[in-house]
């Protein structure tokens, strides 16, 4: 007994391979997809945990010394800013 393929059926297979290999890249590519979407969702969650994490003293003591540094300079620009009978020409007024 012979088994015998015509034309049509070798078309018809290749319908079926092409729509299972279609499926197939597509499946993959959406799973390489999620997994890269659950790593950067796992980075953003970290960093976001960086972020809120309580500081260290030092970071307070940098942050109490950033803040005197501003207020130093606050009052250094006070005292020097330029009045208003000097306008705009502060060399003029010193």
């Amino acid at each position: 007994m012979r088994v015998r393929f015509s034309i049509r059926d070798l078309l018809w297979l290749a319908v079926v391979a092409a729509l299972v290999v279609g499926w197939w890249i597509d499946h993959r590519k959406a799973a390489e997809e999620a997994a890269s979407h659950a790593s950067s969702q796992l980075e953003t969650m970290e960093m976001r945990r960086a972020l809120m994490a309580p500081r260290s003293a030092s970071d307070e003591g940098i942050a109490l010394v950033a803040a005197a540094r501003q207020c130093a300079e606050k009052r250094w620009h006070a005292h020097h800013a330029p009045t208003a009978e000097c306008g705009n020409d502060a060399k003029r007024c010193r």
